[in-house]
């Protein structure tokens, strides 16, 4: 048996084997899989309404060195319960995520909580939808903003926005023991589609966590003035997906938000996590207004 198996390494050891590693995908391979995952995905999760519980936290900016012997002390903070829809506007004209506040630091603010459930399941114009928006942002701490919804990423990452972005490969990774390829996107057209109250338009830079058959896992995207105005005006929204079993679809289950502030020398953080998924009628929709 030895011998044999001596014999049979030298015959293997005189032939010259070549063998080929596969090839890591190019971006491009991964940004198509994403977008074809991102189709079919739009209106599966459109008329999807979740519960959402929100901290928002004002804190005094510590350096690095700073935070080995002191914690931030805690400026300011705000609990928000709210509903959170997400809908597929027509004309492939984008993703809308509609907030509802119902409680404020345990407070009811909305006269009707059930609201925004009505609202799906009926023909209304997008105006309608754009106040509700409104009327929820003015409840956020710190800067004016309405894109701290989980549906911002994508949003920014659907396929009508590809030629907005150039791509590259950022690393690889597991998230829950699953494989992961990071692909950065990074706007290159103008004008934005983020842009600050004052006009001042905004980069996004985006990081996408894609699974082998290109679905989303996680998404941060970062978005910077075109001037450097300083770190406290870079505005970042993380999002993780997580299966719901029930639905059989990946839905968002926590969003963190770093928020811009008035005041130089503190810093913004919001946590939001989302539960209580449920879906409307098929039939809901938001008619466009006429032109």
């Amino acid at each position: 048996m030895r011998m044999a198996m001596v014999k049979f390494i030298a015959v293997i050891g005189g032939i010259s084997i070549g063998i080929v590693a596969p090839q890591a995908p190019t971006p491009s391979e991964i940004r198509d899989r994403l977008d074809t995952y991102l189709a079919a995905y739009e209106p599966a999760l459109s008329a999807l309404v979740a519960r959402e519980r929100m901290t928002q936290t004002i804190e005094v900016a510590l350096s690095p060195s700073q935070l080995r012997f002191a914690r931030p002390a805690v400026v300011e903070q705000r609990k928000l319960e709210s509903e959170v829809a997400f809908m597929q506007l027509p004309g492939d004209s984008g993703w809308l995520g509609i907030r509802m506040v119902v409680k404020v630091d345990g407070q009811t603010v909305a006269a009707n909580p059930n609201a925004l459930a009505t609202f799906i399941q009926s023909d209304q114009p997008l105006e309608l939808a754009n106040k509700i928006l409104a009327d929820s942002a003015r409840y956020n701490l710190g800067s004016t903003r309405n894109t701290n919804l989980p549906n911002l990423p994508l949003e920014l990452l659907h396929p009508r926005h590809r030629e907005r972005f150039s791509y590259a490969i950022a690393g690889h990774g597991a998230i829950n023991r699953i494989k992961v390829t990071i692909l950065s996107a990074e706007e290159n057209r103008s004008p934005t589609l983020i842009h600050m109250p004052d006009g001042t338009e905004l980069i996004s830079h985006i990081k996408a966590w894609v699974d082998d058959t290109g679905r989303l896992l996680r998404a941060e995207v970062r978005s910077r003035p075109s001037a450097s105005r300083g770190l406290h005006d870079q505005p970042t929204v993380r999002v993780e997906f997580r299966l719901h079993n029930a639905l059989d679809l990946l839905v968002p289950t926590e969003m963190r938000e770093e928020f811009p502030t008035a005041t130089r020398g503190q810093s913004g953080l919001s946590v939001a996590r989302y539960s209580d998924f449920r879906r409307f009628q098929t039939s809901a929709r938001i008619v466009p207004q006429s032109p």
